[in-house]
């Protein structure tokens, strides 16, 4: 699976790229190689102002389906981008229950 960061003019820390990466590979085991790509969108709504304006954004792209995108928003891009992976997990877990529900293997 590639993860890719969209993160502009942000300075990312690689800290928080790894802890991210790390629990989005354990977000989309479930899925195994069907999850080809997620994408993640780190932006700052209103610069130095602050108040809840980080913004993270995943986009998994599934094999075989549409992608999946969430998106969570908070104070800071650490809480801010793991809850966004909770999502995902939760979306990824969704999705595979229902095709599971729709395609009963024997």
């Amino acid at each position: 699976m590639v993860i890719r960061w969209f993160d502009g003019k942000l300075p990312t820390s690689t800290s928080l790229m790894s802890r991210v990466d790390d629990a989005i590979a354990r977000a989309t085991r479930a899925l195994g190689d069907r999850v080809r790509e997620v994408d993640v969108l780190v932006r700052d709504d209103n610069g130095p102002r602050g108040g809840v304006d980080k913004l993270c954004r995943l986009v998994a792209k599934v094999s075989g389906a549409r992608p999946i995108v969430v998106e969570s928003r908070g104070t800071d891009y650490h809480s801010t981008s793991l809850a966004a992976v909770r999502k995902l997990k939760h979306a990824l877990t969704h999705r595979a229950n229902l095709a599971h529900t729709h395609h009963p293997h024997p």
